[in-house]
This record gives structure tokens, sequence and C-alpha cells, in this order.
């Protein structure tokens, strides 16, 4: 039972980690190439869903 709720938070925390360096690395982008605020948010929802995605894919193949 321990063991299962440390890896639910460690998972939680990778899941929180995951979206501030997505944020981040598309902050940078947009720093750089000066785009709109609405492709902005757009793109940062494109990226938190692949990131999520990937996320899930990940926990799904260390419970087997």
């Amino acid at each position: 039972m321990k063991n299962k709720s440390l890896k639910i938070i460690s998972a939680l925390i990778a899941f929180i980690a995951y979206i501030v360096i997505a944020i981040i690395i598309s902050e940078t982008i947009f720093k750089k190439y000066n785009v709109n605020s609405v492709l902005q948010s757009v793109i940062i929802g494109i990226i938190a869903g692949i990131v999520v995605f990937i996320y899930l894919r990940i926990t799904r193949h260390f419970k087997k």
C-alpha cells in the first residue's frame, strides 16, 4: 500500500514537472519568434496534450 501511494505521488510530481517544462519551452520559443497570444495558448494546449498522452502511456507501461 505504501509503495502504491509513493508511486502516485512521484507520478504527480513528474506530471507537474512535465507541464512546467512544457510552459518554459513554449515561453522561450514565443519570446524568440514574437508569436501572438492566441496562437501561444493554442500551442501550449497542444504541448500539454502531448505531454499528458506520453505521461499516461508511461504510467500504463509501469503498471504492467
